[in-house]
């Protein structure tokens, strides 16, 4: 793999955990003060996504396990009902699909 498709993987990773982290902040309320879970949350996201990546999981394994973490985060750190929590995490799920449709258009706009 070259040195560039590394630098775009590994952002692409930070940016995904990112979005996904700042998106269920901004829609659910803590249930304490502490900025512990959220960087738990983000940096397990970029941990197990690089890992991913890297190591070649195929992409349900990887899916999977990104919405266990999510799911985990939501009944642990946050406030709401667990129909509430579940919405969170489908919406999760349709912004990662939107991520991966932006990163692909973006991968296909450099590779021409």
């Amino acid at each position: 793999m070259e040195i560039e498709w590394i630098a775009i993987e590994m952002i692409a990773v930070f940016v995904d955990g990112l979005t996904k982290v700042y998106f269920l902040n901004s829609r659910f309320v803590s249930k304490n003060e502490s900025v512990l879970p959220q960087l738990f949350a983000f940096l397990l996201l970029v941990g197990w996504g690089l890992t991913a990546t890297f190591l070649g999981f195929q992409v349900i394994l990887y899916n999977g396990m990104v919405y266990v973490i999510v799911l985990a985060y939501l009944l642990l750190a946050k406030n709401g009902t667990l129909l509430q929590k579940l919405f969170g995490m489908v919406m999760t799920l349709a912004l990662s699909i939107g991520s991966s449709l932006a990163g692909a258009g973006l991968a296909s706009l450099v590779t021409e």
